[in-house]
C-alpha cells in the first residue's frame, strides 16, 4: 500500500499537478523509507511540430553543478524544449561552471548576456540577503515534500518581488541536491554535547554561523576549494553536506562518521533573465515552463532515490563510513538548541520574512 502511494506522488509531480502540499510526508528524517519513490520517465511528445528552417530562439542554460542527477536533468531540459518546440528553440546546456562561477552567471543573466541559470539557492543571498532563511535555519523541516511545497508556492513568489529589481526571475519549480548530515573526523555526533568545542565549517556568515555556535561549536567560514585540506589537517572537525561527497570527492578517506540529521535541504533553483523572458511569445513561455516543471519533478525524485542509496553505499567497502541515526529525543535536543537562531533571523530580516517559513514548517 505504501509503495502504491509513493508512486502516485511521483506521477503527480511529472503531470505538473501542484499538489505537493497535499502529499503525505515521508518517514521522519531519522528513519528514511525502505522503498524509495520510482524515478518517473521523461517523455517528449510523440509527434513534434514541423521544424522550421532555423531556430527562432537561442537559449543558453548554465550551471556550476557537478552532481550527476542534476546534470542529467538539465540536459534533459534542453533536449525537451528543443523537441517540444519542433526546432523553433535551440537550447544548449553548459554545466561544470563552463560559463563562470555563479556570480558571473548571475551578472551575465542580469545584463541580458545569458538567458537561464540553474544553481543552488544560496546564489541569491548576495542580492536578496533575507533569502538565506530558507536554507540556513536548520532542523525546521521534517519532510522534503513540505519543503518543496513551501518553496514553490510561497517562497519563490515572494523572492521574485525583490529579484525583479535585478532583472531576474526565479522559476516556479525547485529541484534538490539532497539533504545535509554532519560529517565528522572526531567521532560520531549523536547530540549537541558531541559538538561542544569542535570546529564546524560554515558556508557563509550569518544564520549558519549562529546556529553552529548555539550547538557549542566554533564556526569558521572556509572556501570550498580549501575544505578538504582543512578537514584532512584537522583545522576543521565538522562539516555538513549530503552523503554523496563521501563518494565523489573523497571525504570518506578523512571522515569516517556521518550523522543522518537531514537538518538542511539543498535546493536547486532555476533563474531566467526577466527582459528576455518578457520578450518571448506565450507559446514559447508555455513550452519552457512545462518542461522545467517536468524536469524539476524528475530531479526531485531521482535525487531522493540517490540520497537513500548513497546512505547505504557509504557504509560499504571501500568507504566504510559509520552512519549514525539520531533518536527522536536526540533530534529534539538539536532543534531546541538551535531555536534561538530563529530569533536572530527575525532581528536581521524581520519577523514577516521568517514567519513565511516557520508558520508553514510547524
Amino acid at each position: 500500500m505504501k509503495k502504491k502511494f509513493i508512486i502516485s506522488v511521483c506521477l503527480a509531480i511529472i503531470l505538473g499537478v501542484s499538489s505537493l502540499i497535499a502529499c503525505a510526508a515521508p518517514a521522519p528524517p531519522v528513519t528514511p523509507p525502505v522503498t524509495p519513490p520510482v524515478t518517473p520517465p521523461i517523455t517528449p511528445p510523440v509527434t513534434p511540430p514541423p521544424a522550421p528552417a532555423e531556430a527562432e530562439y537561442i537559449i543558453a542554460l548554465a550551471s556550476i553543478t557537478t552532481d550527476e542527477t542534476t546534470l542529467r536533468g538539465h540536459e534533459l531540459f534542453v533536449n525537451l524544449i528543443n523537441w517540444k518546440s519542433g526546432g523553433r528553440i535551440k537550447a544548449t546546456y553548459y554545466g561544470f561552471a563552463v560559463l563562470g562561477d555563479y556570480y558571473k552567471q548571475f551578472d551575465d543573466m542580469q545584463a541580458g548576456a545569458l538567458e537561464m541559470v540553474a544553481m543552488g539557492s544560496a546564489a541569491m543571498v548576495e542580492r536578496v540577503p533575507w533569502t538565506q532563511i530558507a536554507f540556513s535555519i536548520p532542523f525546521a523541516w521534517s519532510s522534503w515534500f513540505d519543503y518543496f511545497a513551501w518553496t514553490e508556492l510561497i517562497w519563490i513568489p515572494e523572492i521574485n518581488k525583490d529579484l525583479a529589481a535585478y532583472n531576474i526571475q526565479c522559476l516556479p519549480y525547485v529541484a534538490t541536491e539532497g539533504a545535509s548530515g554532519i560529517y565528522s573526523r572526531v567521532g560520531p555526533i549523536r547530540s549537541p554535547a558531541d559538538i561542544e568545542g569542535k570546529v564546524f565549517r560554515a558556508y557563509q556568515p550569518g544564520i549558519e554561523v549562529k546556529w553552529m555556535e548555539l550547538l557549542g561549536a566554533k564556526a569558521v567560514v572556509v572556501p570550498w576549494a580549501e575544505l578538504f585540506t582543512a578537514m584532512e589537517t584537522g583545522m576543521v572537525d565538522l562539516m555538513h553536506n549530503p552523503p554523496r561527497y563521501m563518494i565523489d570527492l573523497g571525504f570518506a578517506d578523512i571522515t569516517k562518521d556521518w550523522t543522518l540529521t537531514n537538518h538542511k535541504i539543498w535546493a536547486t533553483v532555476g533563474f531566467r533573465g526577466l527582459t528576455w523572458w518578457e520578450s518571448l511569445p506565450e507559446d514559447i513561455k508555455t513550452i519552457l515552463d512545462e518542461s522545467w516543471e517536468e524536469i524539476a519533478g524528475f530531479i526531485k525524485v531521482r535525487e531522493y532515490n540517490s540520497y537513500l542509496a548513497d546512505i547505504e553505499l557509504i557504509q560499504e567497502p571501500p568507504y566504510n563510513v559509520n552512519v549514525y541515526y539520531p533518536t527522536a529525543e536526540e533530534m529534539a535536543q538539536f532543534r531546541e538548541a538551535v531555536l534561538p537562531a530563529t530569533d536572530y533571523a527575525r532581528d536581521e530580516f524581520g519577523s514577516e520574512k521568517v514567519d513565511l517559513m516557520m508558520d508553514y514548517a510547524k
